[in-house]
Formats: structure tokens, sequence, C-alpha cells
């Protein structure tokens, strides 16, 4: 072969090499490769929140780029979504549904028409756990009658199957009240036997619902309360009917501003923290005339009161100090008594009592340390003491009316001092 038909020949090639490629494009675009997609899917609405009952629209739309028929459809809800029933129109005509093993199947479809649609309407029910976005799967094939094992016809990767679900969450319906140490903690201050503390199950827009049977677990908030309580008593409940869990939880340390947590499956949000409460070593309701006493190390107390509220006493749960020079630099000997009776009607009555192993010198130079959280008095010296701060009480008088005062201090036959102070309503506080 000389050059000039070598070249010729190469020039054959180009030019047979183009018109071949310039085919396939056309291919391409005419939509007769096995590749391109039959149909379109669209669901909506695309969100839908969780604890609800919800209809969807699937709606499935036969693209102009093929000629290849929709014969039947099987539609499959994402994961955890739950079906009640289905419907399924082509223009205005009806077609036959069936609704089975957690699937909608649809027989003779017959899209092929360019855009033509069908469109299948969905009853659902969403429980709580099912969270974030999720796919629906769609399989088309030819067959009129729907053919698991049959090949499926193409879908356009563009359809938009995903649905965001909003998560279920949780939320105090009984917020729980203060309480002494081991006591049942209930909607009523220092009364086991009151409204159970409860816990609502909500859906996915903040409104109750009512799925029965989500496990819900309490716990004491982190960083509230003593840091070495223990949650005990019931504790873990499952919604009923009305989505409500219910306890009847204990905490074995006394401390302040304990909060609690409820939390349930994942997919469910935990709830806020609950209220803040107190709990005591004695918290007793009082009806007329009542007293608690409390014991610690050298320290032990009584408190009285005439009342219709609550009681509760507890030692060496807050700090307190006279150590000042307004106070004489005062040094303590027993730990601090904390107390309050809600709604008295009277004077307050406490008594601390200071082991004789720890007693160092006559009764008469034992002094109360003593803070009130609401009102100011004068200390022993005539210097002002503020609300929040600490100052020794003086002497009461014959008939105490006014703020706090030092009633008596003796000792008793086994050696113990033991001090006597009157306080008005309200006032808290106080250590020898």
């Amino acid at each position: 072969m000389n050059a000039a038909s070598a070249w010729s020949t190469v020039r054959r090639l180009v030019i047979v090499s183009a018109v071949m490629a310039t085919s396939l494009a056309l291919l391409a675009q005419t939509g007769t490769s096995a590749a391109d997609p039959a149909y379109r899917v669209d669901v909506t609405p695309g969100s839908a929140a969780a604890g609800t009952q919800r209809d969807f629209e699937v709606r499935l739309t036969h693209l102009a780029a093929t000629s290849r028929e929709i014969g039947s459809v099987r539609i499959t809800p994402p994961s955890g979504v739950v079906l009640i029933s289905a419907t399924a129109r082509r223009g205005s005509n009806s077609l036959p549904v069936s609704v089975t093993s957690g699937a909608v199947t649809i027989g003779t479809v017959n899209l092929n028409d360019d855009h033509e649609t069908a469109t299948v309407t969905i009853g659902t029910r969403i429980p709580c756990g099912v969270a974030g976005g999720r796919d629906w799967t769609i399989r088309a094939v030819k067959n009129q009658a729907f053919d698991a094992s049959a090949e499926p016809v193409a879908q356009d990767a563009g359809s938009q199957i995903t649905t965001q679900f909003a998560k279920c969450s949780l939320a105090f319906l009984t917020q729980p009240a203060s309480a002494g140490v081991g006591a049942v903690i209930t909607g009523t201050v220092a009364d086991p036997s009151g409204a159970r503390v409860r816990v609502q199950l909500r859906d996915g827009n903040g409104d109750p619902t009512s799925q029965a049977g989500e496990q819900v677990t309490l716990s004491i908030a982190s960083g509230t309360g003593n840091p070495g309580a223990q949650l005990g008593g019931t504790t873990t409940d499952s919604t009923d009917a009305s989505g409500i869990a219910s306890f009847a939880p204990t905490i074995d340390a006394a401390g302040r501003d304990y909060r609690l947590s409820a939390a349930s499956t994942s997919g469910i949000d935990p709830s806020a923290p609950s209220s803040s409460l107190d709990i005591s070593d004695v918290a007793i309701a009082c009806s007329g005339s009542c007293s608690g006493s409390d014991e610690r190390g050298n320290t032990s107390a009584t408190v009285s009161a005439n009342s219709q509220g609550v009681l509760t006493a507890s030692i060496g749960l807050d700090g307190i100090d006279c150590n000042n020079s307004i106070n004489r630099s005062y040094v303590s000997s027993s730990q601090v008594l904390t107390f309050d009776v809600t709604t008295a009607v009277g004077r307050t009555t406490v008594t601390i009592t200071l082991a004789a192993g720890s007693v160092t010198k006559a009764p008469k130079k034992y002094e109360v340390c003593f803070s009130s959280p609401v009102s100011s008095f004068t200390n022993t010296y005539g210097a002002s003491i503020g609300p929040g701060q600490g100052g020794l009480l003086p002497a009461c008088p014959r008939k105490p009316a006014g703020g706090p005062c030092v009633v008596s201090r003796e000792r008793d036959r086994s050696g113990n001092i033991v001090v006597t102070f009157s306080v008005p309503p309200g006032d808290p506080r106080g250590k020898i």
C-alpha cells in the first residue's frame, strides 16, 4: 500500500468513527438506551412529625424520553412507618390497590404516554422513634400484575423520595416536688401519697401523642443536687394509651436544687430538666403542731412549729459563717442546721445539742450563729445583719415577738450543751 492509499484508509476510519459517535449521541438523546429512566417519583409532603398520622401522596410521572411502559408498581414506606390505607388513580380512573406485608402494590398502572401520571395516596401512622431523613422504596415493572422477580423499570435519579421526620420528645406533666431523703417524690411537697411524677410523650410538633409502650427512664439531671446522690424507687415506666409514663422515684442524699430528666429510646428527644426540688433529711407535712429531728456527727437538733404546711430540716447541708469582726471572730463548734417551716402561723422553736465530747467551755459561752435569707436582725453586739449574712443572736426578752433570739443555754445531765432559740416563720439556718 502506498502512502497516499494509507492516508486515505486512515481518513475513512476517522470519518466512520465520528459518524458512529454521532449516532450513539443521538441514540442517548432519543431515549432508546436501556439506561434511560422511564419515570420520576415525587413524594409529598417532604416532612412530617413522628407521633402523628399522615397521608402521603406518591406521584409517578412517565417520562417522554422512553417508550417503555410501566405496568405495575410496589411502594414500601420508610422503615418504621406503619401503613393504614392506600388508594390510587390514573387520571380519573381508579387503580387496583393492595396493602400487604408493609407495602402498597398497584396493578395495571399502564403509564406509557408523555408525562402521564398516576397518584397513590397512602395513609400512615408514624410512631415515635422514626426520625431524620428516610427514603421510600418504589419498584416499577412492565408486568400488569406486579412480579417482585421481574426486571425493574428505571427510575429517574432525581426523584424526590426522602421524607424528613421530626423527632418526638418528652416533657414533665407532673413536676417533682421537694421531699425527704429516701421518701417517694411526688407532685406534692413532702407527701409520698401525692400525685405521681408523670412524663408526657409529645409528637414532632410538640403536642401530646397517645402512643403506648414507649419506655421512659428518669435520672438526676447532670450537675444538679448532691454529686454523690443516687436515684431509686420506680424510675422506669412505659407510656400508657395516653402517652404518659408515671414514676415513684426516691433520692438517697440531702441536697439543694435537684432536677430530674426523662429519656427514652433513640429517635425521641429527652425532656428538659424538671423544676427544682430540695431533698432534706427531715420533711414532714404538718397539720397543726409538729416537730422534726436530725442528727449528724457531734450535732443533733429538733425543730418545732405550729403550722399547716411542711417542716424540713437537714444538718450539714448549707454553710454559714460568723467568724468576722462584727461577730467578734466567732468560731463554730457544731454543724449547720438548715430548717424551714412553710405557712407557719407562729414562731419556730429550734434546739441544737452539742455532744459532751466536743464541749470545751461553759454553757453561757456558746452562742448561736444564725442567718435568714429573708429578713434583717440585730446581733448580740448591736450590729445590723442583712439577709443572707450570719450574726450571733441576742438573748430573747421574756416573750419573744420580734426577730430571732436565744431562749436558753444549758448543760444536760450527760454533759451535752443544749441551746434553744426562737425565730419568726421562714428563717432557716443556725449553728452554735
